[in-house]
C-alpha cells in the first residue's frame, strides 16, 4: 500500500509536468508577386474573429522501473471580437473562451488496469469539471498591429469570480491552479506572443527568413528561438515555413507549487526541435491555419525526502490551429 500510495504521488507530480509541455497583414493585399510583403495585424473593428487549436501530446517516461505513457488532448476555441482601432492600429479585443476540452490517459502496462481506469475516470472528471467553469469566460486585450500586446484587463476579476464558485478542498484548490494557469495575463500573453510570432518585424519577400526568440514559463521554462520563411503567396494568403529549437531552461511554481510546498524540489533538462507550415490571410496577418510539431527528450530530477529520482522523458507535440 505504500508503494502504491507513493507511485500515485510521483503520477500526480508527472501529470503536472506533462501539462506545462502542453499549455495562438499584408496591406498590398491578395497578389503573387515576390514582394515585399508587409505582415501585420488589421483586424476590422465590428468584426469577430475565432481561432480553433487542437494540441496533442504524448509523453513517455521510466518511472521507478516502469513504463509509463501519458498522452493528453486540449482543444481550445478563442473567439476575438474587435471593440475598437485606434488610429495607430492598436486593437481592443473583447476575448472569449467558446469551448475548452482536455482529456489524458495513463497507460502503465505494470498497474493492472482496473487501476489505470480508475485513475483516468478521475483525472478525466475533474478536468471536464474544471474546463466547464472556463467556457463562455470572457475578458478584454489591446494588441498592436505587430502582435505586440499593450495590456490584458478583465482576468483577475474573471478568475476571483469563478473561484468563488469552487469548494475549499483540495480538488477546489487543483481547479484554482488550473484555472489560474490557464487564464492569467502571464499565461495568455505568452500564448498570443508564441502564436503571432510569425510576423516579421520588417517588411518580407518571397524567400526572406526572420528569427524570432522568446521564453514561455507556466512553471516550465521553455526558451524557443524558430526561424520563418515566406514560402509562396496565392489567393490572398501567404504560405509561411518554420523551424526552430526549444530548450527547457527549468522547473517551478505555477501548478507545481503545492507539490514544492510538500518538499519536492524539481530540475529539469530538456531539448528539441519543432517545424511546421502556416497560412496567412494577407489582409488581416490572421492565421487562416496551422500544422506545428514538436520533438523533444529530457530528463526531469525530483527530490523527496533526501533521494533522487531521475525520470527521463520523450515529448511528442502535435499543435493544429484552423
Amino acid at each position: 500500500m505504500q508503494q502504491l500510495a507513493r507511485i500515485g504521488q510521483l503520477l500526480r507530480v508527472c501529470c503536472a509536468v506533462v501539462g506545462l509541455t502542453i499549455a495562438g497583414a499584408a496591406t498590398v493585399g491578395a497578389q503573387t508577386a515576390a514582394g515585399p510583403y508587409e505582415i501585420r495585424l488589421d483586424l476590422q473593428e465590428g468584426r469577430t474573429y475565432e481561432l480553433a487549436t487542437r494540441v496533442t501530446s504524448l509523453v513517455e517516461q521510466s518511472l521507478m522501473g516502469m513504463n509509463v505513457k501519458i498522452g493528453q488532448d486540449m482543444s481550445l476555441t478563442y473567439r476575438y471580437r474587435v471593440v475598437d482601432v485606434d488610429r495607430n492600429g492598436a486593437m481592443r479585443l473583447e476575448v472569449t473562451y467558446d469551448s475548452v476540452v482536455m482529456t489524458m490517459d495513463i497507460d502503465t502496462p505494470e498497474v493492472p488496469a482496473e487501476q489505470r481506469e480508475a485513475v483516468n475516470r478521475e483525472l478525466n472528471e475533474s478536468m471536464l469539471r474544471t474546463t466547464k467553469l472556463i467556457e463562455g469566460a470572457s475578458f478584454t486585450v489591446t494588441a498592436r498591429p505587430n502582435g505586440e500586446i499593450v495590456s490584458t484587463e478583465g482576468t483577475d476579476a474573471l478568475t476571483e469570480q469563478i473561484f468563488a464558485t469552487l469548494p475549499d478542498d483540495p480538488a477546489g484548490q487543483q481547479a484554482r491552479d488550473v484555472i489560474a494557469g490557464m487564464i492569467s495575463p502571464e499565461t495568455f500573453n505568452q500564448s498570443w506572443e508564441y502564436m503571432f510570432s510569425y510576423l516579421p518585424t520588417r517588411p518580407v519577400s518571397i524567400g526572406d527568413s526572420w528569427e524570432r526568440s522568446f521564453t514561455m514559463n507556466q512553471g516550465m521554462e521553455m526558451n524557443v528561438t524558430a526561424i520563418y520563411r515566406l514560402e509562396s503567396v496565392s489567393d490572398g494568403e501567404l504560405v509561411i515555413n518554420t523551424e526552430g529549437t526549444v530548450v527547457g531552461g527549468g522547473l517551478g511554481g505555477g501548478p507545481l507549487a503545492q507539490f514544492e510546498a510538500e518538499g519536492i524540489a524539481f530540475e529539469l533538462s530538456m531539448g528539441g526541435t519543432q517545424s511546421g507550415t502556416m497560412r496567412v490571410d494577407a489582409q488581416t496577418g490572421w492565421v487562416v491555419a496551422q500544422r506545428l510539431t514538436m520533438d523533444a527528450s529530457g530528463e526531469v530530477v525530483l527530490s523527496i525526502e533526501g533521494q533522487s529520482l531521475q525520470i527521463p522523458m520523450q515529448i511528442e507535440v502535435d499543435w493544429t490551429t484552423n
